[in-house]
Protein backbone atom coordinates (compact mmCIF):
# COMPACT_ATOMS: atom_id res chain seq x y z
CA UNK A 1 0.00 0.00 0.00
CA UNK A 2 1.07 3.48 -1.17
CA UNK A 3 1.41 6.43 1.59
CA UNK A 4 -1.39 7.80 -0.80
CA UNK A 5 -3.64 4.95 -0.28
CA UNK A 6 -2.90 4.80 3.29
CA UNK A 7 -5.20 7.99 4.10
CA UNK A 8 -7.78 7.11 1.61
CA UNK A 9 -8.05 3.90 3.58
CA UNK A 10 -8.88 5.97 6.93
CA UNK A 11 -11.53 8.36 5.14
CA UNK A 12 -13.24 5.02 3.90
CA UNK A 13 -13.08 3.22 7.13
CA UNK A 14 -14.24 6.75 8.82
CA UNK A 15 -17.06 6.88 6.85
CA UNK A 16 -17.83 3.39 7.39
CA UNK A 17 -17.77 3.64 11.33
CA UNK A 18 -19.61 6.76 10.64
CA UNK A 19 -22.76 5.21 8.76
CA UNK A 20 -22.75 2.02 11.15
CA UNK A 21 -23.43 4.71 14.09
CA UNK A 22 -25.96 6.60 12.46
CA UNK A 23 -27.55 3.24 11.28
CA UNK A 24 -27.51 1.95 14.66
CA UNK A 25 -28.69 5.09 16.16
CA UNK A 26 -31.61 5.00 14.13
CA UNK A 27 -32.54 1.42 14.48
CA UNK A 28 -31.90 2.44 18.55
CA UNK A 29 -34.24 5.37 18.34
CA UNK A 30 -36.68 2.98 15.64
CA UNK A 31 -37.05 0.31 18.45
CA UNK A 32 -37.55 2.41 21.37
CA UNK A 33 -40.31 4.31 19.14
CA UNK A 34 -41.91 1.21 18.41
CA UNK A 35 -41.85 0.00 22.32
CA UNK A 36 -42.92 3.55 23.56
CA UNK A 37 -45.67 3.26 21.36
CA UNK A 38 -46.74 -0.52 22.05
CA UNK A 39 -46.91 0.89 26.29
CA UNK A 40 -49.02 4.16 25.10
CA UNK A 41 -51.16 1.47 23.44
CA UNK A 42 -51.91 -0.84 26.07
CA UNK A 43 -52.59 2.20 28.67
CA UNK A 44 -55.30 3.44 26.02
CA UNK A 45 -56.52 -0.40 26.19
CA UNK A 46 -56.66 -0.41 29.97
CA UNK A 47 -58.54 3.03 29.94
CA UNK A 48 -61.12 1.44 27.33
CA UNK A 49 -61.17 -1.90 30.15
CA UNK A 50 -62.02 0.91 32.52
CA UNK A 51 -64.75 2.90 31.26
CA UNK A 52 -66.18 -0.41 30.34
CA UNK A 53 -66.18 -1.77 33.89
CA UNK A 54 -67.23 1.49 35.34
CA UNK A 55 -70.35 1.35 32.87
CA UNK A 56 -71.38 -2.26 33.42
CA UNK A 57 -70.08 -2.69 36.96
CA UNK A 58 -67.86 -5.38 36.18
CA UNK A 59 -64.23 -5.87 37.74
CA UNK A 60 -61.49 -5.09 35.44
CA UNK A 61 -57.89 -6.90 36.17
CA UNK A 62 -54.84 -5.64 34.45
CA UNK A 63 -51.10 -6.27 34.66
CA UNK A 64 -48.86 -3.35 34.36
CA UNK A 65 -45.17 -3.44 33.37
CA UNK A 66 -44.46 -0.01 32.67
CA UNK A 67 -40.99 1.31 31.71
CA UNK A 68 -41.08 4.19 29.64
CA UNK A 69 -43.43 6.00 32.04
CA UNK A 70 -46.20 5.61 35.04
CA UNK A 71 -49.61 5.85 35.43
CA UNK A 72 -50.83 8.29 38.28
CA UNK A 73 -54.01 8.52 39.87
CA UNK A 74 -54.25 12.13 40.90
CA UNK A 75 -56.44 15.02 42.60
CA UNK A 76 -57.25 17.17 40.37
CA UNK A 77 -60.03 18.95 42.70
CA UNK A 78 -63.44 18.93 44.42
CA UNK A 79 -66.62 17.73 42.76
CA UNK A 80 -69.91 18.77 44.97
CA UNK A 81 -73.41 18.80 44.58
CA UNK A 82 -75.51 20.64 46.13
CA UNK A 83 -79.68 20.38 46.45
CA UNK A 84 -81.81 22.69 48.21
CA UNK A 85 -78.79 24.38 50.17
CA UNK A 86 -77.77 20.22 51.36
CA UNK A 87 -74.64 18.93 50.18
CA UNK A 88 -75.28 15.65 49.21
CA UNK A 89 -72.21 14.63 47.83
CA UNK A 90 -68.36 16.43 48.16
CA UNK A 91 -65.35 13.94 47.30
CA UNK A 92 -62.13 14.48 45.31
CA UNK A 93 -62.12 14.34 41.68
CA UNK A 94 -59.36 12.05 40.26
CA UNK A 95 -58.08 12.03 36.90
CA UNK A 96 -55.59 9.37 35.95
CA UNK A 97 -52.46 10.56 34.25
CA UNK A 98 -49.81 8.39 32.02
CA UNK A 99 -46.71 10.65 32.50
CA UNK A 100 -43.81 9.92 29.90
CA UNK A 101 -40.49 11.41 29.41
CA UNK A 102 -40.85 11.48 25.52
CA UNK A 103 -43.25 12.94 23.34
CA UNK A 104 -45.38 11.11 21.05
CA UNK A 105 -48.15 13.67 20.76
CA UNK A 106 -48.33 17.76 19.96
CA UNK A 107 -48.15 19.91 22.77
CA UNK A 108 -51.38 21.25 24.17
CA UNK A 109 -54.05 19.30 25.25
CA UNK A 110 -55.08 17.40 22.10
CA UNK A 111 -58.80 15.42 22.46
CA UNK A 112 -58.39 12.01 21.18
CA UNK A 113 -61.31 10.52 22.27
CA UNK A 114 -64.53 11.35 23.83
CA UNK A 115 -67.80 9.70 25.03
CA UNK A 116 -70.91 10.01 26.15
CA UNK A 117 -71.96 6.90 28.98
CA UNK A 118 -74.97 6.35 30.78
CA UNK A 119 -73.84 7.94 33.79
CA UNK A 120 -70.44 9.92 32.97
CA UNK A 121 -69.02 11.77 30.12
CA UNK A 122 -64.91 10.98 29.61
CA UNK A 123 -62.25 12.54 27.56
CA UNK A 124 -59.13 11.16 26.88
CA UNK A 125 -56.44 13.82 25.96
CA UNK A 126 -52.84 13.89 24.77
CA UNK A 127 -50.19 16.26 24.88
CA UNK A 128 -46.58 15.33 24.48
CA UNK A 129 -46.02 12.72 26.62
CA UNK A 130 -48.80 12.57 28.74
CA UNK A 131 -52.04 10.67 28.15
CA UNK A 132 -54.76 11.74 30.73
CA UNK A 133 -58.18 10.02 31.13
CA UNK A 134 -60.58 12.24 32.39
CA UNK A 135 -64.23 11.36 33.66
CA UNK A 136 -67.07 14.32 34.20
CA UNK A 137 -70.30 14.12 35.90
CA UNK A 138 -73.66 13.80 33.73
CA UNK A 139 -77.04 15.46 34.26
CA UNK A 140 -80.18 13.74 33.15
CA UNK A 141 -83.39 15.50 33.23
CA UNK A 142 -86.69 12.76 32.70
CA UNK A 143 -90.13 13.66 33.41
CA UNK A 144 -90.23 14.64 37.28
CA UNK A 145 -86.66 13.16 37.86
CA UNK A 146 -82.90 14.45 37.87
CA UNK A 147 -80.49 12.20 37.54
CA UNK A 148 -76.67 13.26 38.61
CA UNK A 149 -74.38 10.55 37.61
CA UNK A 150 -70.45 10.56 39.35
CA UNK A 151 -67.48 8.48 39.77
CA UNK A 152 -65.45 8.14 42.49
CA UNK A 153 -61.94 5.77 43.02
CA UNK A 154 -61.21 4.83 46.49
CA UNK A 155 -57.51 5.67 46.86
CA UNK A 156 -55.84 7.37 49.88
CA UNK A 157 -54.25 10.15 48.18
CA UNK A 158 -52.49 9.66 44.80
CA UNK A 159 -51.34 6.41 43.32
CA UNK A 160 -48.76 5.47 41.06
CA UNK A 161 -48.47 2.50 39.02
CA UNK A 162 -45.52 0.66 36.95
CA UNK A 163 -45.48 -2.66 37.97
CA UNK A 164 -47.83 -5.16 39.05
CA UNK A 165 -51.66 -6.71 38.29
CA UNK A 166 -54.01 -4.28 39.70
CA UNK A 167 -57.78 -4.78 40.15
CA UNK A 168 -60.62 -2.26 39.73
CA UNK A 169 -64.23 -2.65 41.08
CA UNK A 170 -67.13 -0.87 40.33
CA UNK A 171 -69.88 -0.31 42.50
CA UNK A 172 -72.86 1.46 41.95
CA UNK A 173 -74.83 3.67 45.03
CA UNK A 174 -77.75 5.42 44.44
CA UNK A 175 -78.59 8.37 46.69
CA UNK A 176 -82.43 9.79 46.39
CA UNK A 177 -84.02 12.77 47.66
CA UNK A 178 -87.88 13.45 46.97
CA UNK A 179 -88.61 16.83 47.20
CA UNK A 180 -92.18 18.24 47.53
CA UNK A 181 -93.09 21.49 49.27
CA UNK A 182 -96.18 22.63 50.66
CA UNK A 183 -95.78 25.88 49.47
CA UNK A 184 -94.27 26.76 46.11
CA UNK A 185 -90.74 27.78 46.32
CA UNK A 186 -87.77 28.19 44.23
CA UNK A 187 -85.20 25.13 44.46
CA UNK A 188 -81.50 25.46 43.74
CA UNK A 189 -78.98 22.39 42.50
CA UNK A 190 -75.25 22.96 42.13
CA UNK A 191 -72.68 20.56 40.58
CA UNK A 192 -68.76 21.29 40.64
CA UNK A 193 -66.45 19.91 39.30
CA UNK A 194 -62.71 20.86 37.57
CA UNK A 195 -63.82 20.13 34.23
CA UNK A 196 -67.50 21.09 34.36
CA UNK A 197 -70.21 23.05 36.49
CA UNK A 198 -73.76 23.28 36.38
CA UNK A 199 -76.16 25.50 38.35
CA UNK A 200 -80.06 25.21 37.85
CA UNK A 201 -83.24 26.08 39.99
CA UNK A 202 -87.04 25.84 38.91
CA UNK A 203 -90.26 26.15 40.78
CA UNK A 204 -91.62 23.58 42.81
CA UNK A 205 -95.28 24.81 41.56
CA UNK A 206 -94.24 23.26 37.83
CA UNK A 207 -92.63 20.25 38.93
CA UNK A 208 -93.67 18.56 42.25
CA UNK A 209 -92.40 16.30 43.46
CA UNK A 210 -89.48 16.56 42.25
CA UNK A 211 -87.44 13.00 42.38
CA UNK A 212 -83.32 13.88 42.70
CA UNK A 213 -81.38 10.88 41.91
CA UNK A 214 -77.51 10.99 42.98
CA UNK A 215 -76.10 7.70 41.13
CA UNK A 216 -72.02 7.33 42.60
CA UNK A 217 -70.47 4.85 40.77
CA UNK A 218 -67.61 3.67 43.28
CA UNK A 219 -64.14 2.40 42.27
CA UNK A 220 -62.34 0.08 44.28
CA UNK A 221 -58.51 -0.15 43.59
CA UNK A 222 -56.20 -3.02 45.26
CA UNK A 223 -53.16 -4.55 44.08
CA UNK A 224 -49.47 -3.76 43.68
Amino acid sequence: MTSAEIPSSIILVGLILLVGSVCLQFYTSYNTYVLMLAEVNDVKSFFHKLIDGMEYGKMVVHRFSLKYGVLEFYVDGFQIINFDNETLLSSFSISLKYISHNSLYPYGNVIIEEGNRTYFFYSIIASGGTLILSVRPKIIFSGNSVFVGVVLFNINGSLKISYGEYSFTSHVNIMKRSYNPTTPKILHMQLYSPAYSFNWSFNSSRVNPLIFNCIIISVDVVGG
